[in-house]
């Protein structure tokens, strides 16, 4: 059994920082089960969402090569965020304001991924891992019709600022990323 934690999610630029812990189960040599829960972070730096609330539920089942270090996994989360964000409107060329409002999130991710846990001094654990999936979520956003076409055309400081539109949306998603953590028994 390995206790781990997740830390580039609490420096996450694109969806929120967030805490996360997990455990992971061997069933024997080739398969074992993960498990991690994740708490986002309100008002930090490292997000432009203000009052950011909500959670994950990740699940994993791991299939280990021969080596009994590198694995390929498949992986599913779900989870649910809200923020309160503020942007910039523009109307037209000579008239603008900015708009503070809120987004209410739901999703899901399916994924793969491949990756390598190595343990040293037989009690702390790295798990370096790269994946690809797809991911769905269903967002309820404070703003009008209109006020989304006008925030578009405003523009905003952030390249991902289709992920705060109202409305449900599927979207690939690259993994990247590494978990540290002490192995029990």
């Amino acid at each position: 059994m390995i206790i781990s934690v997740s830390p580039l999610h609490a420096v996450q630029f694109f969806h929120g920082p967030s805490v996360n812990a997990g455990i992971e189960v061997r069933a024997n040599k080739r398969y074992s089960f993960y498990g991690e829960f994740g708490k986002y972070i309100p008002n930090t730096i490292f997000s432009s969402n203000y009052d950011q609330k909500g959670h994950s539920l990740l699940i994993e089942a791991k299939r280990y090569f021969k080596s009994g270090r590198t694995y390929l996994s498949l992986q599913y989360m779900q989870g649910a965020q809200s923020y309160i964000r503020t942007d910039f409107v523009a109307y037209d060329q000579y008239s603008s304001e900015y708009f503070e409002y809120s987004v209410d999130k739901n999703f899901q991710d399916v994924s793969i991924r491949y990756g390598g846990v190595y343990i040293f001094k037989d009690r702390f654990t790295f798990n370096p891992y790269i994946g690809i999936g797809l991911r769905h979520h269903n967002a309820d956003v404070e703003l009008t019709y209109q006020q989304e076409i006008d925030r578009e055309y405003g523009g905003t400081d952030l390249p991902h600022n289709w992920l705060h539109r109202s409305g449900s949306q599927f979207y690939p998603k690259m993994h990247f990323g590494m978990r540290f953590g002490i192995k029990v028994f």
